[in-house]
């Protein structure tokens, strides 16, 4: 169900976009292509019944770590002043389960996406935007070794400011959440700070 709304959310948001596009307010229209780095602060909700199942290191005494940081890599192509497309990669960061004072690193969670971005400018410094997308995940050990993985919906907003007075480079601050199985989380909400240069 999570997949088919992702789906969805992206289709209705590219379709309801596509008319509002003018080239007429795109002074910057031959950036089409960007790409960035961004690092920040990821906040799960665990399930724990399912990880004191699965997990030895992991008891009814065992707390899970509530933060994490957080890295992504990405980039993606503008179609208009409105619309964007973006593919990037996320680590979200370890689970952590704490008994006794011990703490045991159970697994990393890892994440690629692919996201509809929608973006409200408002002046040559600052713009809105609200993304939504799918975002295909793991739970393991490594990024080659999987416990649990799927697909599912992820969403943000977020503000982009031009500090640099070059719009070729701007930062954006944003807030994402992604949508999990629920096996051993429910989502995880990322807030971060991005470096992003376009082209």
């Amino acid at each position: 169900m999570k997949k088919l709304t992702a789906l969805l959310g992206i289709g209705l948001l590219t379709s309801s976009t596509g008319s509002l596009a003018s080239s007429d307010h795109w002074p910057d229209k031959e950036q089409r292509i960007h790409y960035g780095i961004g690092i920040g602060l990821a906040l799960p909700a665990h399930n724990d019944n399912n990880i004191i199942n699965a997990f030895s290191a992991a008891n009814t005494n065992s707390s899970m770590n509530n933060d994490d940081f957080s890295f992504k890599l990405f980039g993606g192509y503008r179609f208009d002043p409105f619309l964007s497309l973006e593919f990037g990669f996320s680590d979200l960061g370890n689970t952590i389960a704490t008994t006794n004072g011990s703490p045991s690193k159970l697994f990393n969670t890892y994440t690629a996406y692919i996201n509809t971005i929608m973006t409200q400018r408002y002046n040559d410094k600052a713009a809105l935007f609200g993304k939504i997308g799918a975002h295909f995940w793991n739970h393991g050990p490594n990024r080659t070794s999987k416990l649990a993985e799927g697909t599912d919906l992820s969403l943000g907003a977020g503000l982009e400011l031009n500090l640099y007075g070059n719009s070729s480079r701007v930062i954006r601050i944003e807030w994402d959440r992604y949508l999990f199985d629920n096996i051993y989380i429910d989502t995880i909400d990322t807030l971060s700070l991005n470096l992003v240069f376009k082209h």
